[in-house]
């Protein structure tokens, strides 16, 4: 029989709490209209709609499954609800890599979009089977994984002339690597709060950037 797993539920004060909560709200309020924005609009535009359709289901999952595992204090269930977290993780890792890979194609494209899928796939068997030796390998694995989807983005700047949104994009994945020291950083107050600060900010910068990279490209040779 499979052990059940127990993960203690961390000491916040209120304050902190109630900074988490209005950080998630937020988040998700802005997610629920933005990723429809960009969805909708691409409804059955081949590969532009598959890849921002899989971008938004990623987005809205991590923030969604965030939301729940942090600020409701459900104990009975925190380890699978941990998992859930894990696994919709990398669903956004595997669905911010899509749109930059299907619409933009060409170059490197379709080995890093089946790099990074090969990555997720393999994240999330292990969350499955042994989510306890994923906990130990989770920091770096996430990181290789999206870094990876960074280089989707630089292949992407190859052929289409958005420097600026390409910049913006590893911005965005500066600040979610550069904000896992308030992640790991426990006894720091409002840690968590921070923490999601940055996954937030993080979330806007490669928002805009795929809006702007992917879903309106300008052709370099149209520039010249």
């Amino acid at each position: 029989m499979r052990t059940v797993r127990s993960i203690p539920f961390p000491v916040y004060s209120r304050a902190e709490r109630l900074a988490d909560y209005a950080i998630h709200a937020l988040g998700l309020a802005a997610a629920a209209i933005a990723v429809p924005a960009l969805v909708f609009d691409h409804v059955g535009n081949g590969p532009a709609g598959i890849g921002v359709a899989l971008y938004g289901f990623g987005l809205l999952a991590m923030l969604a499954a965030s939301a729940v595992y942090n600020t409701l204090g459900i104990y009975r269930y925190r380890a699978f609800l941990k998992d859930i977290d894990q696994v919709a993780i990398f669903f956004m890792i595997g669905g911010t890599c899509s749109p930059l890979t299907l619409v933009a194609g060409g170059g490197w494209a379709i080995e890093l979009f089946a790099a990074v899928w090969l990555l997720v796939a393999i994240g999330i068997a292990i969350i499955v089977v042994r989510p306890d030796r994923f906990e130990r390998i989770a920091i770096p694995y996430y990181l290789a994984s999206g870094w990876l989807v960074s280089l989707a983005a630089l292949d992407a700047l190859d052929r289409w002339s958005a420097s600026g949104a390409t910049g913006l994009f590893v911005l965005g994945g500066i600040i979610y690597t550069g904000g896992i020291a308030f992640h790991r950083w426990h006894a720091l107050p409002y840690q968590n709060a921070l923490w999601h600060v940055c996954v937030l900010i993080a979330s806007c910068c490669q928002y805009v950037a795929i809006a702007a990279l992917v879903v309106s490209p300008i052709p370099v040779a149209a520039t010249h």
